[in-house]
């Protein structure tokens, strides 16, 4: 996908492990152009980053080590009511989907998931929309 004005986009990737940041980075870098993509494998280290530069999106895992992702949704929310936020995880039990929802993110993807979800999301969250997982979907129906 090319954005629209064809202004960079700039997503923060939070995950715990850098293999994920970089396995997804190299996905985005292959859907949408022009794209940069920084990763963060602490939440203090996210927190660093997105309070000294603007980012267009924040796709996080909410199992980290240093804080509890929800808590970093909330933090970030704080500072940036509107930044979209998508959730990353391979916790899909419906307590932690309805927590992240009620802090406002924009998606919920299962990390057990292929690509198109994660594109979906990204898409969905760009155009100010929300956006579910189908497997978690199948949780809430």
């Amino acid at each position: 996908m090319e954005t629209e004005t064809h202004k960079s986009l700039k997503i923060l990737i939070v995950d715990p492990y850098v293999g994920i940041c970089n396995a997804l980075s190299r996905m985005i870098n292959g859907e949408f152009s022009p794209v940069t993509c920084v990763g963060a494998v602490t939440a203090s280290q996210a927190l660093d980053i997105i309070f000294s530069e603007p980012f267009d999106l924040v796709i996080l895992d909410i199992s980290l080590h240093d804080m509890d992702g929800l808590d970093l949704i909330k933090t970030i929310r704080q500072r940036n009511p509107v930044l979209p936020v998508i959730v990353f995880s391979l916790e899909d039990k419906l307590v932690y989907v309805n927590r992240a929802f009620d802090l406002g993110v924009s998606g919920y993807v299962s990390k057990t998931k292929d690509a198109d979800e994660m594109i979906a999301a990204i898409t969905q969250a760009l155009l100010g929309n929300t956006y579910i997982g189908k497997s978690i979907n199948k949780n809430i129906s």
